[in-house]
């Protein structure tokens, strides 16, 4: 187990208080004679309820659940998992944030070995995605980020479905970041009249808003996107 009381650092991701994540590892083989008929998945959100945890959010696909309480349950709850060959981790759940893009380091060049030019931008061109013959035709892409501009006219015409996990907004991308992340991987190629941008042009998108229009975003949204996207 670990639990940190360390400040955050300078645009770290920060903790959100009396909040925790319970990830459960397999259990042991003999945990389920202790189980009986009932499985894990049955009988994680009764024993967090049962050690005085308010569950929030119990993801059994995942093997996670989000819970509220005081840190002193923690070690208690620890001890009785490790009793009964349930190995868990317990981490404090955290907010995240977009961070902007940090200043090249010292005596490494700023810009990349290739270049845009009138057809391809240079990503394209140094993961050689045109000669490669692939379009994504028949494969799904999940984009867990600040959602999607459904409006986008290079994107008239795709299999594209969204989802949000934050409350109160709706998927649309109100910051840009998941809209640029989803053109970067399934944008179109070629585009008339304009270089083209993505790499997988005829995929299925699947677009969940688990950060915010500001930008950020909890452990709790970001796991349902995750178990969403299974």
């Amino acid at each position: 187990m670990f639990i940190s009381d360390e400040p955050p650092t300078a645009n770290a991701a920060t903790p959100v208080p009396g909040r925790y994540v319970v990830v459960f590892a397999d259990p042991h083989p003999s945990a389920g004679e202790r189980f009986g008929a009932r499985t894990l998945q049955e009988e994680v959100p009764t024993m967090l309820e049962r050690e005085g945890f308010s569950l929030d959010t119990y993801f059994p696909r995942l093997g996670v659940a989000v819970v509220g309480g005081e840190s002193a349950q923690l070690g208690e709850l620890q001890a009785r998992c490790d009793s009964r060959n349930m190995p868990l981790r317990i981490v404090p759940e955290l907010m995240y944030h977009i961070l902007s893009s940090p200043a090249p380091e010292p005596g490494i060049a700023a810009g990349p070995p290739f270049a845009d030019n009138d057809e391809l931008t240079w990503g394209l061109q140094a993961v050689r995605a045109r000669e490669s013959g692939y379009t994504g035709r028949g494969i799904r892409v999940a984009v867990l980020d600040t959602g999607f501009d459904a409006a986008h006219p290079d994107f008239a015409g795709r299999d594209i479905t969204t989802m949000s996990f934050i409350e109160g907004e709706d998927s649309h991308d109100g910051h840009g970041h998941g809209t640029h992340c989803i053109g970067t991987a399934c944008g179109p190629r070629p585009l008339p009249g304009a270089r083209a941008y993505g790499v997988a042009p005829e995929a299925s998108i699947f677009a969940g808003k688990v950060l915010s229009n500001e930008g950020s975003g909890s452990d709790t949204g970001i796991l349902a996107g995750i178990d969403w996207a299974l």
